[in-house]
């Protein structure tokens, strides 16, 4: 498997399935969010990245949020696109890489980065991602990060061979395997849907103790590093299934 997948993975079935998976979760993460970001006030500038179809982004523009969307995906950068206009939300949307993100230096007050993306780059990326999410924030500005596949969270629960899913219309069929040499669980997945069309793709995510995520953080230039569980309100605990990071640029 290439470590760029997710350069051309949300794409044809594999981008709608998780657009529709996503909107199951949209208001209620949205929501959540919203009050993490609360301790810098409203009417900020948020980068909202990788944002998907802007499910999480455009929302924060409703509540008044000046925000940038971006995304890999060039698809998903258009469908957002074309989502915002037709709702009347003014939302900046550019196509980019988290490994170099196409925002000056300290123009914004807060990055979003949520949908568990987190992991997706390869381990010596992976802190180039964080490096550069501290580049585009202004001092004091808040990192609000979302992962379901911090080590903590992920290996405590079952890791099938095989697991299926199903959201609007297309079931996705997954065979699993963790490699343990590279800490990295790799994905082979294939999308069907009523009217026949079948499509394979391959994911991965590399697996990071919290530990390793703070470090990253705090070499990079973040502080008052917060772990909290699901509902972003207590702890994160071990077997969390969700870990949510709160950061603030120092």
């Amino acid at each position: 498997m290439a470590d760029d997948w997710y350069t051309t993975f949300h794409t044809g079935l594999a981008a709608e399935f998780w657009r529709a998976a996503a909107a199951t979760m949209a208001e209620a993460d949205a929501a959540l969010v919203a009050r993490l970001l609360e301790p810098i006030g409203p009417h900020r500038d948020v980068l909202d990245c990788p944002c998907g179809d802007g499910r999480i982004g455009h929302r924060l523009a409703r509540l008044g949020h000046r925000v940038t969307a971006v995304d890999i995906s060039a698809g998903e950068v258009e469908h957002a696109t074309a989502l915002a206009r037709r709702d009347g939300l003014t939302v900046e949307h550019a196509v980019g890489d988290l490994r170099a993100l196409p925002l000056e230096a300290g123009s914004v007050d807060a990055m979003v980065w949520w949908g568990n993306a987190f992991g997706y780059t390869s381990r010596a990326d992976t802190p180039t991602t964080v490096r550069e999410a501290r580049r585009v924030l202004r001092p004091g500005g808040l990192l609000v990060l979302e992962t379901l596949t911090v080590a903590e969270a992920f290996l405590p629960g079952e890791f099938g061979a095989t697991s299926e899913y199903e959201f609007g219309g297309i079931t996705m069929r997954v065979r699993n395997t963790y490699r343990v040499r590279e800490s990295r669980a790799d994905a082979e997945a294939t999308f069907t849907d009523a009217d026949g069309r079948v499509e394979h793709r391959e994911f991965a995510h590399h697996v990071h103790t919290t530990a390793e995520v703070v470090d990253m953080l705090e070499g990079a230039g973040f502080a008052e590093v917060e772990l909290l569980g699901p509902d972003g309100i207590k702890p994160f605990a071990l077997g969390d299934r969700r870990l949510v990071i709160r950061a603030r640029a120092a």
